[in-house]
């Protein structure tokens, strides 16, 4: 009935040549008696008021010819959003496994009786449902993925220009048209919703060393013996995956984060295929699937893993390519570089552009260690100036009149991040060096790829979709 809910008609002109838009209201055609008796204010002299639909079920029948295996039970995963203190956030929460049951095929014949006083609103209706049905229209009743019978079509079977017959008496004072339809839909049984276990990884927090004669004297003693409390024993963690794959992140010749699969011992020959590790889960989707960075060496630490969107690589079975959510990037701690420079090979006008204000360097040095200036003082022809000092992993930029250190790498304490606008890419300043902050080789475990889903029948899939 909502197919035809805003179908209008136009009236006039009246007295001031004005013309109005009124819409038809629609209202099924059989009801009780008692709301009849209602509508109609108790009186059977009561007209219909016109122009109006009413929709009515004529027949319902199954369909033995749309009939598939009855037994059959299409199992399908998805994961909801994670729900912490009434919200959801952008974190995977619960998994789920629906088991659908086949739908039993029924077709449902229904009338559309259209009622009318004038010829001019008749064809107006009778012009907007013949465009309309073509000879069908596609209607997806809900919004729901997991609803495999969302999508269904309502078929015009045939249509009655009008009930009166020849010749017409003046009594009839209601002309009604009537079409009929067709759908051919579905009656799903309910399905069964069931929490998924599936195990991806195993850690296991254990001990390199053990007081072994305090855990005999104890049991010997009948005290209670927490054998997790080991007097001098240093925890590890031992992590177990699939496979014990690792992964390296890099960026590729054309600016792309890319993520290569590597086999134990993290050996990149033979190949190992990223199809056929997610296979054993279920498949990619893009937009949905993704990876998870752990950058903590604390495996149930996420509030620094980096989240990014993964599609497959068509020319290398081994290679994903990688799309990080800015978001999960760690912040940078001071303003974009220009670019990475050897201070003795390029300056202003030498490689570099003539200095303007606001231009940032990082320095490295083939030549001098981290102990000696990348740009010693005192060299009346430095292009730097004259008292500019500056070590490799310094960062300089220039003011307008002079080139100052802006960081100093020798004194720097903690974490330092910074984007380098040449290529994009982030660095993290640790430990005296600059490394990228999130490139580099991923252990078992340290990489994690969230919303995989499996296809529609339960099974793994051979092709991405």
């Amino acid at each position: 009935m909502r197919i035809f809910s805003d179908i209008k008609i136009r009236v006039g002109p009246d007295a001031n040549g004005l013309y109005t838009i009124q819409r038809v209201p629609i209202m099924y055609g059989d009801p009780s008696a008692m709301v009849a008796w209602i509508i109609k204010g108790g009186s059977e002299n009561t007209l219909m008021p016109s122009p109006m639909f009413s929709a009515w079920i004529e027949n319902i029948k199954m369909n033995d010819a749309r009939r598939q295996d009855s037994q059959f039970v299409g199992t399908i995963s998805t994961v909801e959003r994670q729900f912490i203190d009434g919200a959801y956030n952008n974190q995977p929460g619960i998994r789920y496994e629906i088991n659908r049951y086949m739908p039993v095929p029924y077709d449902f014949t229904f009338k559309l009786d259209v009622w009318t006083t004038n010829t001019t609103s008749k064809l107006q209706i009778f012009e907007q449902i013949a465009m309309i049905f073509n000879k069908s229209v596609q209607i997806q009743q809900d919004s729901n993925l997991l609803d495999w019978t969302s999508i269904f079509e309502v078929w015009l079977e045939d249509f009655v220009w009008t009930n009166r017959t020849i010749p017409q008496g003046g009594e009839e004072q209601r002309d009604v048209m009537s079409f009929k339809f067709k759908i051919e839909g579905w009656i799903n049984p309910p399905a069964k919703v069931k929490k998924s276990g599936l195990v991806a990884e195993i850690v296991a927090r254990v001990y390199d060393s053990v007081d072994i004669d305090g855990i005999r004297d104890s049991i010997d003693k009948g005290e209670e013996y927490d054998p997790f409390s080991c007097l001098n024993a240093n925890p590890i963690q031992i992590v177990t995956t699939e496979g014990n794959f690792s992964v390296e992140v890099e960026q590729g010749p054309d600016g792309v984060d890319t993520i290569t699969l590597l086999n134990p011992y993290q050996t990149h020959l033979p190949p190992p295929r990223w199809f056929d590790l997610i296979q054993k889960y279920g498949q990619i989707t893009p937009n949905i699937t993704k990876i998870r960075l752990k950058l903590d060496p604390d495996l149930d630490v996420d509030d620094s893993d980096i989240i990014g969107t993964i599609e497959q690589d068509p020319d290398r079975v081994n290679v994903l390519f990688f799309t990080p959510d800015v978001d999960t990037l760690p912040a940078n701690t001071m303003p974009a570089i220009t670019t990475i420079i050897d201070p003795i090979e390029v300056w202003p006008g030498k490689g570099l552009p003539i200095a303007m204000p606001g231009q940032r360097y990082l320095l490295t040095s083939h030549q001098a260690v981290v102990e000696e200036p990348a740009i010693p003082p005192g060299v009346p022809t430095s292009p730097w100036g004259t008292t500019l000092v500056a070590y490799p992993n310094d960062i300089i930029e220039f003011n307008g009149v002079n080139w100052f250190v802006t960081f100093d790498s020798q004194n720097s304490v903690g974490k330092n991040y910074v984007v380098n606008s040449a290529n994009s890419t982030q660095y993290v300043f640790e430990d005296g060096a600059w490394a990228y902050s999130y490139y580099g080789i991923y252990a078992p475990g340290y990489f994690r790829i969230d919303n995989i889903v499996q296809a529609p029948n339960g099974t793994t899939i051979s092709v991405y979709e």
